[in-house]
């Protein structure tokens, strides 16, 4: 428990406890999904896979420093942030796991106001239970228990900002993220972007340094850099250049890749959005994605379509271009397509409707973690129907797979009190899960869940999760409890 007291203690010096806060105010598995991208949301800090890149613990929203109406921090310099604390308790059959986990984020500095502001990420994980006997098998065995100490620490982001320079809009130093690369640029370096040249025509930037590779070490050799150029060369339009260069010092060698991308942006009046993209690694295509939205908010009508396609086998590769290849080994071509619309009736209803599609280059190649399936599924719902902030939702599905039809049902229902309490009940399914802690998918997997969150205090939350998760095999059931602070 040193590192609960230490994280705790950092961020109420940051927040002026006691001055701020007094007493009285006291989750792609890889055969479903096209691989990740900027676009996609990364998982839960401790719910990430072993091959994780840089997690974005979901952050409250930000409200100020507590009780301090001037806005100001340690040395009037505003600080901004929040620390939560999370312990997770997982029990199946005999075999049972406790964790506690720590996630602390602050920004120092305003842009506006200071030539230098910071940003902090960093994570603390604690086994409660200890280490494992080397020679027993546990279902919940994790990278984190190959570790000598059952305190493991996590730094995701640190870097310094530097403002008002001339031409130039970013000048970060310290580990950070590029969402906008083809693949997401995780690295401790540099990073510089030109002010926008020519009007709003162009900008150039680029960037490099060591890979982050966060379960295990980034010898000297190791590389990633990276170079782009955006602009927006007519109305409504924005097109993107990237190239990426990673260097990968693996078992059997050096892994050494180039990674070239090409991106367009089209709106169509204020009704359509177009997004197109397409990646070319060493001397081969790698994949490509269309993606169209159609919006028009007098109808209360959104609809979305998506294709993406992995054009060549992918090998082993560095790692930041493929970080599932150690879990889940080569990868076949394959074609997914997606379409999404929803359409509200009145106040109280919405129709939500759609359908994926999976297929292989050749279905020869199907096997775990690389599957045909189709999928499709009808959810109503209704919102204040009976009650301000009670809802209501029903998922019927048809899952079609290896010459398996499936018919599933879910539902939720969640009620909102007020701006301080929240709870929802429901129940979904899954056909194929990956399971990041076990390194596996597991197949027919019905869950069920209750969340209730409440607001504590103006800068304290808390949250209660409880899954009971049930496949062919085995039934799972996950507890979570969670406090967070802003400041």
């Amino acid at each position: 428990m040193v590192g609960s007291a230490t994280l705790v203690t950092a961020v109420l010096c940051l927040a002026g406890w006691p001055r701020g806060v007094t007493s009285q105010e006291a989750r792609p598995g890889p055969a479903g999904q096209e691989p990740p991208r900027a676009t996609d949301a990364a998982p839960k800090a401790e719910e990430a896979p072993a091959a994780e890149k840089a997690p974005e613990p979901e952050a409250p929203a930000r409200e100020g420093p507590a009780g301090n109406a001037s806005g100001e921090g340690l040395f009037g310099i505003p600080i901004h942030g929040f620390l939560s604390a999370r312990y997770r308790a997982r029990f199946t059959g005999s075999d049972g796991d406790q964790d506690l986990f720590q996630t602390l984020s602050f920004d120092i500095g305003a842009p506006e106001r200071h030539r230098v502001t910071a940003h902090f990420l960093g994570r603390l994980s604690e086994d409660i239970d200890g280490s494992r006997d080397s020679g027993r098998s546990f279902v919940f065995d994790s990278i984190t228990d190959t570790y000598k100490s059952n305190v493991n620490g996590r730094l995701y982001h640190a870097y310094l900002d530097v403002h008002r320079v001339p031409l130039l809009e970013t000048i970060r130093l310290g580990r950070q993220v590029v969402q906008e690369a083809p693949v997401i640029a995780y690295f401790d370096g540099g990073r510089l972007e030109t002010a926008q040249l020519f009007g709003p025509r162009l900008q150039l930037g680029g960037y490099g340094g060591l890979p982050v590779h966060l379960f295990e070490s980034s010898p000297a050799g190791d590389a990633l850099a990276g170079a782009y150029a955006q602009a927006r060369p007519w109305k409504g339009g924005k097109a993107r250049l990237d190239w990426m260069h990673a260097r990968d010092d693996v078992t059997l060698g050096v892994e050494q890749d180039d990674l070239f991308g090409a991106a367009l942006w089209q709106d169509l009046g204020e009704l359509v959005q177009l997004h197109g993209a397409y990646t070319f690694l060493d001397d081969r295509s790698r994949d490509v994605v269309v993606r169209g939205t159609f919006q028009q908010p007098d109808w209360d009508l959104r609809v979305q379509g998506s294709y993406y396609e992995l054009l060549e086998r992918q090998r082993d590769l560095a790692l930041e271009l493929d970080p599932f290849f150690s879990a889940v080994f080569e990868r076949s071509p394959y074609r997914q397509t997606r379409w999404v619309a929803s359409k509200g009736f009145g106040e109280h209803y919405l129709l939500e409707a759609g359908f994926d599609l999976r297929r292989l280059k050749d279905g020869n190649d199907e096997g775990d973690y690389n599957r045909e399936l189709e999928r499709y599924f009808l959810t109503p719902s209704a919102h204040d129907l009976f009650a301000k902030g009670l809802g209501f939702s029903l998922t019927g599905e048809l899952w079609d797979s290896g010459g398996r039809l499936i018919l599933s049902a879910g539902a939720d229902a969640s009620y909102k009190l007020n701006d301080r309490l929240r709870a929802s009940v429901g129940s979904f399914y899954s056909l194929y899960r990956y399971d990041y802690f076990a390194d596996r998918e597991r197949d027919h997997v019905q869950t069920y869940y209750v969340k209730l969150g409440t607001k504590l205090t103006k800068n304290l939350k808390s949250d209660l999760e409880y899954d009971f998760e049930d496949d062919e095999f085995e039934e799972y059931h996950v507890l979570r409890v969670g406090l967070t602070l802003s400041f």
